[in-house]
């Protein structure tokens, strides 16, 4: 199964300003905390949870003119459903990630079974992020089964013939061939096999980070068990896989990128739909064709309004009851409560809509220069496996 050729990155979370209740115990730069976000105020200067490897900590303090007291004020998140939809069109990017965003902190454990191998032509560039981002996409979707066994290969496409023998050797079947930016499979023994482009040029266009979960979405999807133990063999459409691929490894980003990042995939590209119209959209997602553009932009904005609806876990949880043999139908009534021929209708207008208003964005609004990735500045990435290019 070949996946998308456009990536993007993904870096470690920037601090959000949140209001947090008054506390007595000082706070010191470095000390630990517990919400990442949370700011407090103490002797005129104010203080930042963030993320610092994988720890929570205070950031150095700055100094404020007017302090005010630090009260409790939770984030109204609408509570969005089918029969609301087309009223919240523009609280769907907030209220998704709000739902998905907490996830990516809840557990650190470090993923197992992870077998990394090195293409003979180019090494990988450091934009990319190894280990750590396996990890952190391996444990956002912690609650459903993984392979006790991967095996993702870096690799030019003049190491297609070397990476086909080591995944012999590695797992006992070939694996996939490259041709893309990445591509992830399962095989017949629930292994999970991975390959990601590495061209060895070193401009920010060919830096990854992101792919790693884009890809290890796919292995999670694909490792998806009936309770007989068989492997999946009803597909959900490509569009769901794609634009799941797509939203999950987006929802990490702070808040500020991410609405850049949904943005964007409003601007469908030219020629992957006919045009716009709610009639297209849902032809579109009830019709099986070979993988175009307009699966992952299509897709992604999909996946957002279920992850809206029912939060990120609810996309897996289809294609855990399609495991245990209900069809994409089936499936989505089971987990949404409502037929996917009504939900169907509600959310191509929905998308409609969202590609119509931002027809006219200009491409500028998000950024291509140096030092960029794709579509907007990444913040500084510290975590990466460098010691596995030694």
């Amino acid at each position: 199964m070949k996946f998308r050729i456009l990536t993007f990155g993904l870096a470690a979370l920037l601090p959000m300003v949140l209001m947090a209740p008054p506390s007595s115990a000082t706070i010191k730069t470095g000390a630990v905390c517990k919400v990442i976000g949370q700011t407090k105020v103490q002797n005129q200067t104010e203080f930042s949870c963030l993320k610092k490897g994988q720890k929570l900590v205070w950031s150095a303090g700055k100094k404020v003119t007017n302090p005010k007291p630090s009260t409790t004020k939770a984030a109204q998140i609408p509570a969005i459903t089918f029969e609301n939809l087309e009223k919240n069109i523009e609280n769907i990017p907030q209220t998704a990630w709000a739902k998905s965003n907490p996830l990516w902190t809840k557990n650190e454990s470090k993923i197992k079974g992870v077998t990394l191998l090195f293409g003979p032509s180019k090494k990988p560039l450091n934009c990319y992020g190894g280990l750590s981002e396996l990890t952190r996409i391996s444990n956002f979707w912690g609650k459903y089964r993984q392979p006790e066994k991967t095996v993702a290969i870096y690799a030019a496409p003049e190491d297609n013939k070397w990476a086909t023998g080591e995944f012999l050797r590695v797992t006992g079947t070939n694996g996939p061939v490259n041709n893309g930016a990445g591509v992830a499979t399962v095989n017949s023994q629930g292994v999970g096999q991975i390959v990601f482009y590495v061209s060895g040029d070193k401009s920010s266009s060919n830096c990854g980070g992101g792919i790693e979960k884009h890809e290890y979405t796919h292995v999670v999807q694909l490792s998806q068990r009936s309770k007989s133990g068989q492997l999946l063999s009803i597909w959900p459409p490509t569009w769901f896989l794609e634009g799941q691929a797509e939203f999950a490894g987006s929802s990490e980003f702070p808040f500020e990128y991410y609405k850049k990042f949904s943005s964007l995939n409003r601007l469908v590209p030219q020629g992957a739909l006919k045009d716009s119209e709610p009639a297209t959209i849902s032809a579109f997602l009830q019709t099986t064709s070979s993988l175009t553009f307009a699966d992952y932009s299509v897709g992604y904005q999909v996946i957002e309004i279920l992850a809206a609806v029912g939060g990120p876990h609810s996309t897996m949880d289809v294609i855990v009851e399609m495991a245990n043999g209900k069809n994409f139908s089936e499936a989505f009534e089971m987990v949404y409560k409502t037929s996917w021929a009504q939900a169907v209708t509600i959310i191509s207008k929905v998308i409609s809509a969202q590609i119509k208003a931002n027809q006219n964005v200009p491409l500028s609004q998000f950024g291509n220069i140096k030092g960029e990735i794709g579509t907007f500045k990444w913040p500084e990435r510290g975590y990466f496996d460098e010691a596995l290019f030694n």
